[in-house]
């Protein structure tokens, strides 16, 4: 019985051995099923996790192509669109630099009627229409809103070619001062500085005609003050009255050899110039 007894547990403990090997190597294979499953799974998330990076980066590229392509346009691009003071304008996003075309024309029928015309002493009637004051040009201002400048160009009424009239830059290095070069209008006559666009009549008073001596430009350079409210004045050195567009070194054919003018406007009632 002793040597049965020996024998049985000689037999269980083998049994039990072979059992704790037989686990030992299915919890071993098992964990190496699962390291290998755990490993793809590390591999697709390095995959996806590289993706990821991958699509980051190209929004961070084109959010970076974008920011530098708005700050070009902001320093050097331009938009277009209507202003209702100006019109058609093409400025830039700050409004340092601001560009206004422009075109206007007056067509109209006349009819004059004149006693006694004739050498025979009849009657005359005119009448037609005509093409008057076919003007071109532009303004705005350049690098500042206080650097502005103006050129405009009317049509002759017979010949049809175009002639400079205004050609000016102003330059406004105070609150209120200004100073303005160029060819413009002899700062004098109030009727002969409203603009043709401006007008209540078809066209201005035969008294300006004979002070002014019609549209009236000269060349030269002018102190402006206009505290922004009910007082301008400006002061003129120019080439003088009904000298035309010569050469400085050439004596005008009437009129003088310079000018000097000066003109002070002070508004009654509000503070519009517009309106007036």
């Amino acid at each position: 019985m002793m040597n049965s007894r020996i024998l049985a547990a000689a037999a269980a403990a083998t049994l039990c051995l072979g059992t704790s090997a037989m686990a030992a190597e299915l919890s071993s294979e098992q964990l190496q099923r699962q390291v290998a499953e755990l490993q793809a799974k590390v591999a697709q998330l390095e995959t996806r996790q590289t993706s990821g990076k991958d699509v980051d980066a190209a929004v961070a590229r084109v959010m970076a192509d974008s920011n530098h392509r708005s700050q070009l346009m902001a320093a050097e691009g331009f938009t277009a669109g209507y202003s209702p003071s100006r019109g058609f304008v093409l400025q830039s996003a700050d409004g340092s630099f601001l560009l206004h075309p422009y075109l206007q024309f007056q067509i109209r029928n006349t009819t004059n009627y004149s006693d006694a015309a004739k050498p025979n002493g009849n009657s005359s009637t005119d009448n037609g229409f005509e093409l008057r004051r076919l003007k071109f040009g532009f303004d705005g201002n350049a690098f500042s809103p206080d650097f502005s400048y103006t050129f405009q160009w009317a049509t002759d009424r017979k010949s049809g070619v175009p002639g400079l009239e205004d050609a000016w830059i102003k330059y406004k290095f105070a609150d209120q001062w200004a100073v303005r070069a160029g060819q413009f209008k002899d700062p004098v006559f109030r009727e002969g500085l409203v603009s043709a666009t401006r007008q209540l009549a078809a066209d201005r008073s035969l008294i300006n005609q004979i002070l002014e001596n019609s549209d009236n430009y000269i060349q030269g350079i002018s102190l402006i003050y206009d505290n922004g409210e009910q007082i301008k004045a400006e002061m003129a050195l120019t080439d003088g009255v009904g000298s035309g567009n010569p050469n400085f070194q050439d004596p005008p054919a009437t009129g003088s050899n310079f000018g000097v003018a000066g003109r002070v406007e002070y508004m009654a009632m509000g503070k519009d110039w517009k309106n007036y």
